[in-house]
């Protein structure tokens, strides 16, 4: 089914204009090795793990202060992206990463994990695929909403599972009612299977959206991939946050 039949399925409205260009750092020579890793640096010290299906038996830490966790060997885990935007812990993910997970579940920031629990999540059949979760972890440089959905044509930088970093293009994007309402943007950045809920940032690292699902366009018999990125209202966001504080004022212990 087209994409197009699928957005008017969900009641999103018009189409904005297309981008006429796109590009990746595959073939962009302004972008070079020192930016690349920069970018990388920048995910790797924000973005978060949701790690599910086994136990964290152990976490070793390099003299740089970055983080390696251990599982159980006899339980695989199955490892996605959250995105952290308050410092007390509240960070977005994709619906579908929570439906799929197996307990015991996690989230892993920096040195620290935690076990979460959801405050709200979208529809998650369809586009409308957020949750916000809550755990106890050390936050300490959460992702900042950009004021406005990025426009297409304009560039965005994509977070992972792998904390990396990859930069595209934003293709195309709809504005769809709801509650909250919200934007889905699809755009052109390469993306892998674990890596929804993760953060896609503007050229300043403020926040446009986390990635939802992969995109595979099939052009001349070859698969490009991209991705949908959903952007929920970051008002009606702000405004759960609020409510669930008032809510549930306890906190639980941070493991080291």
């Amino acid at each position: 089914m087209a994409l197009g039949m699928l957005i008017a399925q969900t009641g999103c409205g018009a189409r904005h204009e297309e981008a006429d260009r796109v590009r990746t750092w595959g073939d962009d020579p302004a972008v070079t090795a020192d930016r690349r890793w920069a970018w990388s640096m920048f995910f790797f010290d924000r973005t978060a793990l949701v790690i599910a299906g086994t136990d964290i038996v152990n976490v070793t830490t390099t003299p740089e202060g970055h983080a390696t966790f251990h599982f159980d060997p006899q339980r695989p885990a199955t490892i996605s992206a959250a995105t952290p935007i308050t410092t007390d812990g509240y960070l977005l993910t994709a619906a579908h990463v929570l439906e799929n997970s197996r307990p015991p579940s996690w989230v892993a920031l920096g040195s620290t994990y935690a076990p979460f629990r959801i405050v709200q999540a979208g529809a998650g059949k369809e586009w409308n695929d957020w949750a916000l979760i809550k755990a106890d972890v050390q936050v300490t440089t959460p992702f900042i909403w950009s004021p406005e959905p990025p426009p297409t044509g304009s560039t965005v930088i994509s977070g992972n599972a792998q904390r990396s970093a990859a930069q595209g293009t934003v293709i195309d994007r709809w504005s769809c009612p709801g509650d909250p309402a919200y934007e889905l943007i699809e755009q052109d950045t390469p993306e892998w299977y674990g890596d929804s809920g993760g953060p896609v940032v503007d050229g300043h690292g403020q926040l446009v959206g986390i990635t939802i699902r992969r995109r595979v366009h099939w052009l001349w018999g070859t698969g490009v991939t991209g991705a949908y990125v959903i952007r929920p209202s970051p008002a009606f966001i702000t405004a759960l946050i609020a409510r669930d504080r008032l809510l549930n004022a306890g906190t639980v212990t941070v493991k080291p």
